[in-house]
């Protein structure tokens, strides 16, 4: 066993312990799937299946969530996107919940400085096999 995988718990510790109680990563994102059928022609019913996914890094934690500034732009950044999420670890969070097959998407977004805001995918980058950005879009003023 390398000394990498010898550290790795202490340092998802120090981690957790950041998040939580120094609340270095205030933010949580949950991706919100929702697809609606077509309709029942017997009794018009039409309801819609939603399904969550909280995104997540290594023991539950917060990824970070900033706002975008002038340089993430001129690297590339979607010039509608207002927050980026990541480095996001591949492997704790499936890619298929950022592409779903179907069905509309949307992140619900709470903070120090925000509830239930409701954002849309802007861009998504996977940097490296090891790391993957969000781009985030808001989609209105109001809550969800």
């Amino acid at each position: 066993m390398g000394i990498l995988q010898e550290l790795l718990p202490t340092m998802y510790e120090i981690r957790g312990f950041l998040d939580t109680e120094v609340g270095a990563r205030p933010y949580t994102i949950t991706a919100v799937n929702e697809i609606k059928p077509v309709a029942n022609k017997w009794d018009g019913s039409n309801p819609i299946t939603t399904t969550t996914t909280p995104i997540v890094e290594a023991n539950s934690g917060s990824p970070k969530v900033r706002t975008l500034s002038h340089d993430d732009y001129l690297r590339g950044a979607p010039a509608d996107a207002d927050l980026v999420v990541g480095p996001i670890t591949p492997g704790y969070i499936d890619y298929s919940t950022f592409e779903p097959s179907q069905g509309k998407l949307y992140f619900r977004v709470n903070g120090p400085d925000m509830v239930n805001v409701k954002y849309l995918k802007a861009g998504f980058v996977a940097e490296s096999a090891l790391s993957w950005y969000l781009y985030l879009k808001r989609a209105g003023t109001d809550a969800i």
